[in-house]
């Protein structure tokens, strides 16, 4: 989400460079503003292109695990509102921690930091709750959570 929201502003800061540098007519008094425009929308596009094929990437591995995962028993250990992104100064996303342990008896532990806020709200995650989990048998580390 974040990473399509950096490219449309890139997209709107490459656009505007070009207006800028183009109504200068060869002057060269608009070009410095049209160039800082143009590598603030060239830096923004970049960060914004690098964070969605992380999130694809992120994605498809949660899809495989949810296909070829297998499912484990988890505690919550730590359940919060996360303020990074507001919608009408209220947190859209939740921070959902949870342990479970794998075959051999290891415990092992994920933080999301994205969960919405009201599908947190409506299955009713709290600390100390039990929570269903898939995680991937080759790396127990990977795992999802299971919403019911």
């Amino acid at each position: 989400m974040v990473g399509r929201i950096l490219l449309f502003a890139a997209a709107i800061l490459l656009g505007t460079g070009v207006v800028v540098a183009l109504a200068g007519g060869g002057g060269g008094i608009l070009l410095l503003p049209a160039g800082i425009l143009v590598l603030v929308g060239l830096l923004l596009g970049a960060i914004g292109l690098s964070s969605t094929m992380r999130g694809a990437a992120a994605s498809k591995e949660n899809a495989h695990i949810m296909q070829t995962g297998t499912e484990a028993d988890g505690t919550v250990t730590f359940v919060d509102r996360n303020y990074s992104l507001l919608v009408n100064k209220r947190p859209i996303y939740s921070i959902v921690e949870y342990t479970y342990k794998d075959p051999s008896g290891r415990d092992h532990v994920r933080r999301i930091d994205n969960v919405p806020s009201d599908l947190v709200i409506r299955s009713k995650i709290e600390v100390g709750g039990a929570v269903k989990v898939k995680y991937l048998r080759e790396d127990p580390a990977k795992s999802v959570l299971l919403f019911k």
